[in-house]
Protein backbone atom coordinates (compact mmCIF):
# COMPACT_ATOMS: atom_id res chain seq x y z
CA UNK A 1 0.00 0.00 0.00
CA UNK A 2 2.83 2.36 0.89
CA UNK A 3 4.44 1.60 -2.44
CA UNK A 4 1.19 2.31 -4.25
CA UNK A 5 0.73 5.60 -2.42
CA UNK A 6 4.29 6.57 -3.19
CA UNK A 7 3.78 5.76 -6.87
CA UNK A 8 0.61 7.83 -7.11
CA UNK A 9 2.29 10.67 -5.27
CA UNK A 10 5.30 10.54 -7.56
CA UNK A 11 3.16 10.53 -10.68
CA UNK A 12 1.19 13.51 -9.37
CA UNK A 13 4.41 15.39 -8.66
CA UNK A 14 5.78 14.51 -12.12
CA UNK A 15 2.59 15.72 -13.81
CA UNK A 16 2.85 19.00 -11.92
CA UNK A 17 6.42 19.46 -13.07
CA UNK A 18 5.76 18.59 -16.70
CA UNK A 19 2.50 20.50 -17.14
CA UNK A 20 4.13 23.97 -17.46
CA UNK A 21 6.72 22.57 -19.85
CA UNK A 22 4.05 21.04 -22.06
CA UNK A 23 1.98 24.23 -21.95
CA UNK A 24 4.99 26.36 -22.86
CA UNK A 25 5.80 24.02 -25.74
CA UNK A 26 2.27 24.34 -27.13
CA UNK A 27 2.39 28.14 -26.83
CA UNK A 28 5.77 28.28 -28.57
CA UNK A 29 4.50 26.05 -31.37
CA UNK A 30 1.50 28.33 -31.94
CA UNK A 31 3.72 31.42 -31.87
CA UNK A 32 6.00 29.84 -34.48
CA UNK A 33 3.03 29.16 -36.75
CA UNK A 34 1.87 32.80 -36.46
CA UNK A 35 5.37 34.14 -37.17
CA UNK A 36 5.77 31.83 -40.16
CA UNK A 37 2.42 32.93 -41.60
CA UNK A 38 3.32 36.61 -41.18
CA UNK A 39 6.69 36.09 -42.85
CA UNK A 40 5.04 34.36 -45.80
CA UNK A 41 2.56 37.20 -46.15
CA UNK A 42 5.41 39.73 -46.24
CA UNK A 43 7.28 37.64 -48.81
CA UNK A 44 4.23 37.49 -51.10
CA UNK A 45 4.13 41.28 -51.14
CA UNK A 46 7.90 41.45 -51.61
CA UNK A 47 7.75 39.20 -54.67
CA UNK A 48 5.01 41.33 -56.24
CA UNK A 49 6.98 44.56 -55.74
CA UNK A 50 10.12 43.04 -57.23
CA UNK A 51 8.16 41.83 -60.26
CA UNK A 52 6.91 45.41 -60.78
CA UNK A 53 10.49 46.71 -60.50
CA UNK A 54 11.61 44.13 -63.07
CA UNK A 55 8.78 45.19 -65.40
CA UNK A 56 9.78 48.86 -65.09
CA UNK A 57 13.39 48.21 -66.10
CA UNK A 58 12.62 45.74 -68.89
CA UNK A 59 10.00 48.12 -70.33
CA UNK A 60 12.44 51.02 -70.18
CA UNK A 61 15.12 49.03 -71.98
CA UNK A 62 12.72 47.87 -74.71
CA UNK A 63 12.89 44.23 -73.63
CA UNK A 64 9.42 43.66 -72.18
CA UNK A 65 8.39 40.94 -74.63
CA UNK A 66 6.55 37.64 -74.34
CA UNK A 67 8.91 35.81 -71.96
CA UNK A 68 9.21 38.84 -69.69
CA UNK A 69 5.45 39.46 -69.71
CA UNK A 70 4.76 35.83 -68.86
CA UNK A 71 7.22 35.90 -65.99
CA UNK A 72 5.78 39.06 -64.41
CA UNK A 73 2.21 37.86 -64.89
CA UNK A 74 3.06 34.51 -63.33
CA UNK A 75 4.66 36.11 -60.27
CA UNK A 76 1.72 38.47 -59.68
CA UNK A 77 -0.75 35.63 -60.16
CA UNK A 78 1.06 33.31 -57.73
CA UNK A 79 1.63 35.91 -55.04
CA UNK A 80 -1.54 37.98 -55.25
CA UNK A 81 -4.01 36.32 -57.53
CA UNK A 82 -6.15 37.79 -60.28
CA UNK A 83 -5.98 41.58 -60.50
CA UNK A 84 -6.05 44.39 -63.08
CA UNK A 85 -2.38 44.02 -63.96
CA UNK A 86 -2.68 40.25 -64.44
CA UNK A 87 -5.65 40.81 -66.75
CA UNK A 88 -3.87 43.56 -68.70
CA UNK A 89 -0.77 41.40 -69.19
CA UNK A 90 -2.98 38.51 -70.25
CA UNK A 91 -4.48 40.68 -72.99
CA UNK A 92 -0.98 41.65 -74.14
CA UNK A 93 -0.05 37.98 -74.44
CA UNK A 94 -2.89 37.51 -76.92
CA UNK A 95 -0.82 39.51 -79.43
CA UNK A 96 1.70 37.97 -81.81
CA UNK A 97 5.41 37.91 -81.07
CA UNK A 98 5.93 40.54 -83.74
CA UNK A 99 3.34 42.83 -82.15
CA UNK A 100 4.88 42.40 -78.72
CA UNK A 101 8.37 43.14 -80.03
CA UNK A 102 7.12 46.29 -81.76
CA UNK A 103 5.33 47.39 -78.59
CA UNK A 104 8.49 46.77 -76.55
CA UNK A 105 10.49 49.06 -78.82
CA UNK A 106 7.82 51.76 -78.68
CA UNK A 107 7.69 51.53 -74.85
CA UNK A 108 11.43 52.09 -74.40
CA UNK A 109 12.56 55.50 -73.23
CA UNK A 110 15.68 57.43 -72.32
CA UNK A 111 14.08 58.47 -69.02
CA UNK A 112 15.49 55.93 -66.59
CA UNK A 113 13.02 54.46 -64.08
CA UNK A 114 13.53 55.09 -60.38
CA UNK A 115 13.84 51.89 -58.38
CA UNK A 116 12.87 51.91 -54.73
CA UNK A 117 14.64 49.90 -52.10
CA UNK A 118 12.53 47.00 -50.89
CA UNK A 119 12.72 46.26 -47.19
CA UNK A 120 11.65 43.22 -45.20
CA UNK A 121 11.10 44.76 -41.75
CA UNK A 122 9.12 41.89 -40.21
CA UNK A 123 11.40 39.13 -41.46
CA UNK A 124 14.61 40.91 -40.47
CA UNK A 125 13.23 41.66 -37.00
CA UNK A 126 12.13 38.07 -36.43
CA UNK A 127 15.13 36.16 -37.82
CA UNK A 128 17.17 36.45 -34.60
CA UNK A 129 14.27 35.08 -32.53
CA UNK A 130 13.05 32.08 -34.54
CA UNK A 131 15.15 29.34 -32.96
CA UNK A 132 12.21 26.99 -33.45
CA UNK A 133 12.47 27.25 -37.25
CA UNK A 134 14.11 24.35 -39.03
CA UNK A 135 17.64 24.81 -40.36
CA UNK A 136 16.60 24.69 -44.01
CA UNK A 137 13.93 27.33 -43.34
CA UNK A 138 16.51 29.66 -41.81
CA UNK A 139 18.93 29.10 -44.67
CA UNK A 140 16.23 29.85 -47.24
CA UNK A 141 15.15 33.01 -45.42
CA UNK A 142 18.73 34.20 -45.03
CA UNK A 143 19.18 33.74 -48.79
CA UNK A 144 16.13 35.96 -49.40
CA UNK A 145 17.52 38.66 -47.09
CA UNK A 146 20.99 38.49 -48.65
CA UNK A 147 19.69 38.70 -52.23
CA UNK A 148 17.34 41.54 -51.24
CA UNK A 149 20.25 43.51 -49.81
CA UNK A 150 22.09 43.07 -53.10
CA UNK A 151 19.05 44.32 -55.01
CA UNK A 152 18.79 47.35 -52.74
CA UNK A 153 22.47 48.12 -53.21
CA UNK A 154 22.02 48.10 -56.99
CA UNK A 155 18.91 50.29 -56.68
CA UNK A 156 20.93 52.81 -54.65
CA UNK A 157 23.70 52.73 -57.24
CA UNK A 158 21.20 53.37 -60.03
CA UNK A 159 19.72 56.29 -58.10
CA UNK A 160 23.16 57.80 -57.47
CA UNK A 161 24.30 57.56 -61.08
CA UNK A 162 20.93 58.84 -62.24
CA UNK A 163 21.47 62.03 -60.24
CA UNK A 164 24.96 62.39 -61.70
CA UNK A 165 23.53 62.57 -65.22
CA UNK A 166 22.57 66.18 -64.47
CA UNK A 167 26.04 67.43 -63.53
CA UNK A 168 29.48 67.68 -65.12
CA UNK A 169 30.59 67.69 -68.73
CA UNK A 170 28.83 65.89 -71.56
CA UNK A 171 31.33 63.04 -71.19
CA UNK A 172 30.69 62.87 -67.43
CA UNK A 173 26.94 62.79 -67.93
CA UNK A 174 27.20 60.06 -70.54
CA UNK A 175 29.43 57.98 -68.27
CA UNK A 176 26.96 58.43 -65.41
CA UNK A 177 24.09 57.43 -67.70
CA UNK A 178 25.91 54.27 -68.73
CA UNK A 179 26.60 53.40 -65.08
CA UNK A 180 22.95 54.03 -64.19
CA UNK A 181 21.77 51.73 -66.99
CA UNK A 182 24.21 49.01 -65.91
CA UNK A 183 22.99 49.25 -62.30
CA UNK A 184 19.37 49.11 -63.40
CA UNK A 185 19.92 46.07 -65.59
CA UNK A 186 21.80 44.30 -62.80
CA UNK A 187 19.00 45.20 -60.39
CA UNK A 188 16.44 43.76 -62.81
CA UNK A 189 18.28 40.44 -62.92
CA UNK A 190 18.69 40.49 -59.15
CA UNK A 191 14.95 41.05 -58.71
CA UNK A 192 14.38 37.72 -60.48
CA UNK A 193 16.97 36.06 -58.23
CA UNK A 194 15.16 37.29 -55.12
CA UNK A 195 11.82 36.02 -56.39
CA UNK A 196 13.43 32.65 -57.08
CA UNK A 197 14.69 32.52 -53.47
CA UNK A 198 11.26 33.52 -52.14
CA UNK A 199 9.53 30.80 -54.12
CA UNK A 200 12.13 28.24 -53.03
CA UNK A 201 11.27 29.07 -49.40
CA UNK A 202 7.52 29.01 -49.97
CA UNK A 203 7.85 25.61 -51.67
CA UNK A 204 9.34 24.02 -48.55
CA UNK A 205 7.04 21.45 -46.88
CA UNK A 206 5.11 22.88 -43.94
CA UNK A 207 6.85 21.71 -40.75
CA UNK A 208 4.70 19.62 -38.44
CA UNK A 209 4.05 20.75 -34.90
CA UNK A 210 5.89 18.68 -32.34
Amino acid sequence: MDTENFLYGFLGWLAGVLAPVITDGIKEGRRTVRVRQAIKSELHGHARRLAIAYKAVETNRGRFKRAEIEWVRGVILRHRGEDALVNALGKLLAGSDGELEALAVLSSTNNLPALRENKLPYLTSKLPTVESFQERELQALLAVVEQTEQFNSLARDAEYWGRQTFVGSDADRQRSSNNAVTSLENASRKAKDVVDEIEAYLALPEPKLA
